[in-house]
């Protein structure tokens, strides 16, 4: 197999990511939360919602819904559904998103038991006089839109 130029490369690659992922089906039954190629289909995957014991609350059409429907960052969602976070905290609940056809499995459960709920974060003004409290680090990041590691650090500091 031979190409001219990159944008006929990329072409290829994506048809044989294509084909290879439809072949071994591991956007369903794998890894892949993409159909390949420049598809976003991870939109389009179905995403069910546990509480924190693991019982299911809902199954939405794609993480885009369950993010309408729980008023909440469409990221926080695919971070749970990718396991790269635990569970997301909404409305003082842990709620654990799993693409459909994933489980919450007893591992799962267990670690988002032993996540606590964040401590206080208080905020002052450059007086000393406060002016917010927030329940959790999350809490103040969406109030004030930056990352919640920067907010940590100063608590720290």
């Amino acid at each position: 197999m031979s190409c001219d130029n990159a944008e006929n490369l990329l072409e290829i690659l994506n048809n044989l990511e294509i084909k290879y992922i439809k072949q071994y089906d591991s956007f369903k039954n794998g890894y892949n939360s993409t159909k390949g190629g420049n598809s976003f289909s991870r939109e389009f995957k179905e995403v069910t919602a546990y509480n924190e014991l693991g019982n299911k609350i809902k199954t939405f059409e794609s993480a885009n819904d369950a993010s309408e429907y729980y008023k909440t960052e469409i990221y926080k969602i695919r971070s749970c559904c990718e396991r790269s976070q635990y569970c997301v905290l909404i409305n003082n609940k842990k709620i654990i998103f799993r693409y459909s056809d994933d489980i919450c499995s007893l591992e799962d459960i267990e670690k988002v038991k032993n996540i606590s709920k964040g401590k206080t974060i208080n905020t002052f003004n450059l007086s000393g006089k406060m002016i917010c409290r927030f329940e959790s680090a999350d809490d103040a990041q969406t109030y004030f839109n930056i990352k919640k590691s920067r907010i940590i650090a100063c608590c720290n500091r």
